[in-house]
């Protein structure tokens, strides 16, 4: 007969198999300092990760599609030929003093002659950083239009819906108006080479020609 002892922990060991093991509880792997590590690593990289997904500054999953747009004249309701349409994406990361904004890529477009645009969205998207793409629509002798994303230009007033494509309204600018005054401000991370029509459309307005 065995010692009362030894059948206490052979009953306990018993039991211990018995419950049901939980499927996201796995056996650590290695022992002491080492295990303590790498527990700690997984720990932190899973706080980051809910910090960024609850800063909003990493998005889980969605599909950015192409951008269509028709701007006029806010008066005329006439379409605006050669208007320059830029969009500028930048990627949001989260830090202890706030969210910070790093360029990450910008496109242009100009108006057809019936006033209509189509910039291309940057596809499908997980896990990322990238933030919807702010738009700017400039043409010489008219104010400015800027919105952060697309989502502010669904709640503006002043525009109008076709289905999917935005119909925008331009005002000119009236006598004795700055024309400086109405240059965007598109940021000074965006490469030259990504912004030339834009910069063109700003020396007409500047030299007073459209």
């Amino acid at each position: 007969m065995q010692p009362i002892a030894h059948q206490l922990d052979l009953n306990t060991l018993r039991r211990q198999n018995s419950r049901p093991r939980q499927p996201w509880l796995k056996p650590k792997t290695g022992s002491g300092v080492g295990a303590i590590i790498e527990t700690s690593f997984a720990q932190l990289l899973l706080m980051v990760l809910l910090l960024q997904l609850f800063s909003g500054c990493v998005s889980l999953a969605y599909f950015e599609g192409d951008y269509h747009g028709k701007v006029i004249d806010a008066e005329t309701l006439q379409p605006i030929q050669s208007a320059v349409v830029l969009g500028v994406w930048s990627k949001m990361y989260g830090t202890a003093g706030g969210p910070v904004y790093d360029y990450y890529d910008a496109r242009e477009t100009m108006t057809d002659r019936n006033g209509e645009f189509t910039i291309k969205g940057m596809g499908p998207r997980t896990m990322t950083h990238l933030q919807k793409m702010k738009i700017i629509i400039f043409k010489a002798g008219y104010e400015d239009f800027v919105r952060s994303d697309w989502e502010e230009v669904k709640s503006d007033e002043q525009t109008l819906w076709e289905g999917e494509k935005a119909i925008i309204p331009l005002k000119k600018l009236q006598e004795g108006q700055s024309r400086r005054r109405f240059i965007p401000y598109i940021g000074d991370d965006v490469p030259m080479n990504k912004q030339k029509l834009f910069r063109e459309e700003v020396n007409k307005q500047i030299h007073g020609s459209n």
